[in-house]
């Protein structure tokens, strides 16, 4: 009976996976050649899969298990108090599609909370089997990135009919490829450098993920960099980055002439705006807007349960996202939540590598939280690095 129940969990979270990226696909196709139908089918699988994980978590958990839930439910509540304080000239379609996206935050209490309200054997055989199917898609992903790149063809491009450089093959999104491959990294980092294997595998994922064009892959490849020869020589390893940093202000102004022309857009907006605005793609510009919005219009209330539209007043920075959108209120429980369910749970330098890359690569780019599929593989990754890293310890011990 009991094999019975973890054959269905596993087949049951392994088609789930293969289905969200087949809609996501789908979806992808209808959006790219403007086929004049519904498009949203990425919608479809991912609110049946949320309704599922929250009717389970609900039967199954007991109160201490899903006051997650209670407190993002509680933290809803307040933002639409103080979203309301803050408009007032509302109508259906607005407060529809505030309360759609402050919903898409709550899935990482929803699916962290599920996994809670399993037994410890359950989730484990889940994550775990979860892996190759993470690890199938990303080749299928890649081989498609290189496809694109040799072909043109804009399907698998990551900014379609434009002239910005990226491929990101079957995702339907260029941020969530991104993060995708980041995690991807830092798995196949670990297979590569501890268990020494899936080599190629790892450098087909490093190579195609430079073809992606985001700054924040760049981003996380120079972290991983950092940490690896951190990890060889502490000393040498900061002199190097001091020497570096102390090259770039000598050599500024020929080092960021290098860079604008490589960067989308580079040269216009460097000279309109500065080279803060190039690195962060215009995402400056629109924090000071909010910011300046938030100063003239927000009461004690906003501060501290937020309430802006998400739409009209996105950063993209992702912890002040969730500042301007939930308040002060938000930043402490989304802390926690990190704090308890990640921070605390790491074993090892590979699920703390991960923690930091990921963490800060959202903070400069966003749609983290919000993204079903980015938090889902995030989620997986980090359990199964936790995982493989307790058989580290528990092996060392042995020794």
């Amino acid at each position: 009976m009991l094999k019975s129940r973890n054959s269905t969990l596993i087949k049951t979270g392994i088609y789930s996976f293969y289905i969200v990226i087949l809609f996501d696909f789908i979806t992808k196709i209808l959006l790219t050649y403007s086929i004049d139908t519904f498009n949203r089918f990425s919608f479809i699988p991912k609110f049946i899969i949320i309704v599922f994980l929250l009717l389970i978590t609900l039967k199954l958990g007991e109160r201490k298990k899903i006051n997650l839930l209670i407190l993002y439910l509680g933290m809803f509540i307040l933002t639409l108090i103080a979203f309301f304080s803050l408009y007032r000239d509302y109508n259906y379609i607005i407060v529809f599609k505030h309360l759609y996206n402050l919903s898409l935050y709550s899935y990482p209490f929803i699916l962290v909370t599920f996994f809670r309200v399993l037994n410890k054997q359950e989730k484990k055989i889940i994550i775990q089997a979860i892996e190759k199917p993470i690890y199938i898609i990303g080749v299928i992903s890649s081989i498609l990135i290189i496809l694109g790149l040799i072909t043109k063809i804009e399907l698998f491009r990551a900014y379609s009919f434009s002239n910005r450089f990226g491929y990101n093959g079957i995702f339907l999104k260029t941020s969530e490829a991104s993060y995708y491959y980041i995690c991807l990294l830092i798995l196949s980092t670990y297979y590569f450098f501890i268990e020494k294997k899936k080599k190629i595998v790892s450098l087909l994922f490093l190579t195609t993920s430079l073809l992606i064009g985001t700054k924040i892959v760049w981003l996380c490849i120079a972290l991983l960099i950092f940490f690896y020869l951190f990890e060889k020589n502490k000393k040498i390893t900061t002199t190097t980055i001091l020497i570096l940093v102390l090259v770039y202000f000598l050599f500024r102004k020929t080092i960021d002439n290098f860079l604008i022309v490589l960067l989308p857009n580079g040269e216009k907006l460097y000279k309109e705006n500065g080279m803060f605005t190039v690195l962060t793609s215009t995402r400056d510009l629109l924090l000071e807007q909010t910011i300046i919005f938030s100063n003239e219009n927000w009461n004690f209330i906003n501060y501290l349960f937020g309430g802006n539209k998400y739409g009209l007043y996105k950063v993209e920075f992702e912890f002040l996202d969730l500042f301007f959108l939930f308040g002060f209120l938000g930043i402490v429980i989304f802390y926690f939540f990190l704090k308890n369910n990640f921070f605390k749970k790491i074993k090892g330098k590979f699920s703390c590598y991960l923690l930091i890359v990921v963490l800060t690569c959202a903070f400069f780019a966003g749609n983290f939280f919000k993204s079903f599929l980015v938090f889902s593989v995030f989620y997986f990754v980090f359990q199964n690095l936790i995982y493989k890293e307790e058989v580290l310890l528990e092996n060392n011990e042995a020794y």
